[in-house]
């Protein structure tokens, strides 16, 4: 099959079922590089294979059949053998002159037994054009072994979310010699998902004989209610007072039931892109095109690239007509000015690729594809140097206000805590920064609307205690003022119920003359704390700050095992923008990758904070508490300050909702010391 796959579900109960309302879902799925759906479970409007027809989507068609509670037995009763037969032959009859449908499949999870050698009999003898699907024999996907076999009616590998260690055992040890691999479902993308999209597709395309899989599923099957107020919110499973339901296991699609896409989706669309750009050499400005398309060159893309320095545009050009062969590359050189690679800044080089002509389902201009070099390191601009400006300090009780310009730093003694900074008069943070090692679950950590989840990562981490995790003690470390600069130095410990010690929390801070700010964090993380949902510092700011910059990946959310779909450059939009609608509500908006943010507002004046390495960092009007207990977007009820959560580390996404959990390289337990400085300029 080549590129993408994917999976398809009818979502009737969201759009009404016309020939635009189809061509939509079609066009959508084009413009996101996917190449191939899965007709689950059962065979589809006819319109949609028309419209896969004529647009070019490879189709695994699917019979009506899915016994699951009966999984092994109805397979291998004789009275239900006809049952099987027919929804096959129909299947087969109706839909065997589309050139879309490349591939029969017998149903899902409907375990194996001669029910379904008799339907792949037929089929075969029907169609032995078409090679068949079945994912039911193959009942393991951790142990590869029980993947061989079962040959009569699956001419595919095809188990369900392998893990990577099965898929590289079975790469390298099987005695295989005739099937491909294509994975049944190996994404499960419920909610904030779809974790290490980028890890699963370098081994799809390193190994021949691994051709991709199917991500579950397309679009979330919520339905649009009101409240007695009048707020809109989606509805799921149990919102309509059926006694037996799966809560919102039936929103688990790359597009919100709206048809909005999630950042899974364009994470799916940078992996499957039909063009690459390899460096060749970099000093030299030489690299590779790669056409990684089967049957058409390059022609009907425009190639183009930018150079930004520090997150803007300073040069662009256009590539040749690129003539490109299917499966080959072609060498380009790209002309930098001189002077401007020789200047102070970051510099990375963007490649994009466009269609150069309305099609059917795109626009002239749409792009395709994109691919960034980083050609010059990072800049440190987070140090906070001494000035010849003077710098005081006034105490009033146990409240000791530090001065440096127009910058007010507030300690209160008996807190022994940094409990507000101020600028120009104007407060910036409202309380004092808390350890930060919590997030509201996302359905992979834990689903959301089931119980029985102890599990999964949330029952691991209220296990630990970091839902209660709480300051026991704090002391001034150092504290030396003048020459133009204050340094002081906090050291926290925090406690949960069962770790004394779980964390030491050491906030270095340091203000100028000129009113330059800046926190150095170091946290140390005690070997009892096996697993972190996150690690850093939040911030309670006005409720006045309404915008945000940020020079990262972006614009949209990123999480480290889900970033490569986002790139560098300066983005930027409103704190309530950053917000993702999920349907449950949960942790969302992280961006990864930071070399700054700028937070701003009519009253409360800009702020930015650069940072000595790239960090994480969202903005919410949200707590972590208030998501937490809110099961449909209309209970959130927004507060009245901004939380601003600066991180040095957050768990990666991972696909455990139904599927492998987060890969070891995202993941982070004790002992374990991080830490970073940043500098917060004002104006």
């Amino acid at each position: 099959t080549g590129g993408s796959v994917w999976w398809l579900i009818p979502h009737p109960a969201t759009y009404v079922d016309t020939t635009a309302a189809i061509a939509q879902i079609a066009q959508i799925m084009k413009q996101h590089n996917i190449n191939a759906v899965s007709c689950s479970h059962y065979p589809n409007d006819t319109v949609w294979y028309d419209l896969c027809d004529e647009y070019g989507l490879y189709l695994f068609d699917e019979a009506n059949i899915e016994t699951h509670a009966y999984f092994t037995i109805l397979c291998k009763e004789k009275q239900f053998m006809a049952s099987f037969l027919d929804r096959v032959q129909r299947m087969v009859e109706r839909d065997k002159n589309h050139p879309s449908v490349i591939v029969w499949s017998l149903g899902n999870e409907s375990g194996y037994g001669p029910n379904h050698d008799a339907a792949a009999g037929w089929t075969r003898g029907k169609d032995p054009s078409r090679p068949l699907h079945y994912q039911g024999g193959m009942h393991s996907s951790e142990d590869w072994r029980v993947w061989q076999g079962c040959e009569r009616v699956t001419d595919f590998i095809c188990p369900m979310y392998p893990r990577f260690e099965a898929m590289e055992d079975w790469a390298l040890n099987s005695t295989e010699s005739r099937r491909p691999f294509i994975a049944c479902e190996f994404s499960h993308a419920m909610s904030n998902a779809c974790g290490s999209l980028d890890k699963y597709w370098r081994f799809f395309e390193e190994h021949d004989r691994f051709q991709g899989g199917f991500v579950w599923d397309w679009i979330d099957q919520g339905i649009l209610k009101k409240d007695k107020s009048g707020r809109e919110y989606w509805a799921y499973g149990g919102d309509f007072g059926e006694p037996v339901h799966d809560a919102n296991f039936c929103c688990t699609g790359v597009l919100n039931a709206d048809r909005t896409p999630k950042a899974s989706l364009k994470e799916y669309k940078r992996m499957i892109q039909p063009v690459e750009v390899l460096a060749v050499d970099l000093k030299r400005g030489l690299y590779k095109v790669q056409n990684k398309q089967y049957f058409t060159t390059l022609r009907d893309y425009k190639g183009t690239w930018e150079l930004l320095v520090d997150g803007r545009v300073a040069q662009r050009g256009t590539l040749p007509v690129l003539k490109t062969l299917p499966g080959q590359t072609d060498k380009v050189t790209v002309k930098l000015n001189k002077a401007t690679m020789i200047a102070s800044g970051e510099k990375v080089l963007q490649f994009r690729f466009l269609t150069r002509k309305a099609l059917p389902w795109a626009p002239a201009g749409h792009e395709v594809a994109w691919t960034e070099f980083v050609l010059s390191a990072l800049k440190n601009n987070s140090r906070v140097l001494k000035t010849i400006a003077p710098v005081s300090e006034k105490k009033t009780g146990s409240t000791r206000r530090l001065c440096g310009g127009d910058t007010e730093l507030v300690l209160n003694e008996t807190s022994v805590a940094v409990t507000q900074l101020k600028n120009l008069g104007k407060t910036v943070f409202l309380s004092a920064p808390v350890l930060h090692a919590w997030r509201a679950p996302t359905d992979n950590d834990g689903v959301l609307g089931w119980t029985g989840q102890q599990g999964k990562p949330i029952g691991g981490w209220y296990r630990l205690g970091l839902d209660r995790i709480e300051r026991k003690s704090a002391e001034i470390k150092k504290y030396t003022a003048g020459k133009g600069l204050i340094r002081l130095g906090l050291e926290e410990r925090y406690a949960t119920p069962d770790n004394a010690q779980a964390f030491r929390v050491i906030q270095t801070w340091l203000l100028n003359g000129h009113g330059e700010t800046g926190l150095e964090l170091d946290i140390e993380v005690d070997a009892g704390i096996t697993d972190l949902p996150r690690l850093g510092l939040q911030f309670r700011l006005p409720a006045s700050f309404q915008d945000v910059e940020w020079y990262g990946r972006g614009p949209h959310e990123s999480y480290p095992d889900r970033k490569q779909g986002a790139r560098l450059g300066l983005h930027g939009g409103t704190i309530r923008e950053q917000w993702f609608p999920y349907v449950v509500p949960q942790e969302c908006g992280n961006k990864t990758d930071v070399r700054y943010l700028s937070l701003s507002g009519q009253v409360g004046g800009k702020i930015k904070i650069e940072a000595q390495s790239p960090f994480q960092f969202s903005v919410s009007r949200y707590s972590d508490q208030v998501v937490m207990k809110a099961m449909h977007l209309n209970e959130l009820k927004e507060e009245s300050c901004v939380y601003l959560n600066l991180d040095l580390f957050q768990r990666g996404l991972g696909n455990e909702a139904c599927g492998p959990a987060v890969c070891s390289e995202y993941k982070l337990g004790g002992p374990v010391r991080l830490s970073n400085r940043f500098r917060i300029i004002f104006g």
